[in-house]
């Protein structure tokens, strides 16, 4: 009776588990969000862009038409950031290594471009700045951080 025990733990030990449970949830989050947030950069663009042509018509200083060129152009960047993030996900979802560096960088183009803008076209350096350029970014370096660590149960 022992010894039948000892093999049933052994061959339990040797499975080859595929992918993770927490691996999947990333990757469903990863779709889940990443097309929601391509439908909202999708409308926010062409809001901002409606939103520029009023204020230039009804003679807004330049200063403010530039201000929306740049969220505009931050939308456009992000919500192509979201399409390399779901075909990273895919990969991954597949245990292929490559889709995490697609989807790192579907994530690190739009939160640095976010921090440019924040901290550079603003103008103004302040901790209270540095809180909201930080801010928006949390999920998305938490979510790279956490498929780093799921890069070890991933091949190619």
């Amino acid at each position: 009776m022992m010894d039948e025990l000892d093999i049933v733990d052994e061959l339990e030990v040797n499975v080859n588990r595929g992918r993770s449970t927490f691996l999947m949830v990333l990757c469903i989050l990863t779709w889940v969000g990443s097309g929601l947030a391509i439908i909202y950069y999708g409308y926010a663009f062409f809001f901002l862009s409606a939103f520029s042509k009023i204020t230039k018509s009804i003679g807004a200083g330049n200063e403010v038409s530039n201000t929306f060129n740049w969220f505009m152009w931050q939308y456009l960047v992000s919500a192509i950031g979201c399409v390399f993030c779901i075909v990273g996900a895919v990969l991954m979802w597949k245990l292929n290594k490559l889709g995490f560096y697609i989807y790192l960088l579907g994530q690190a183009v739009p939160v640095l471009l976010s921090f440019y803008i924040s901290l550079v076209i603003g103008g103004k350096f302040g901790s209270e700045t540095l809180f909201f350029a930080i801010l928006p970014n949390v999920i998305p370096i938490g979510f790279v951080i956490m498929y780093a660590i799921q890069l070890k149960d991933m091949r190619k």
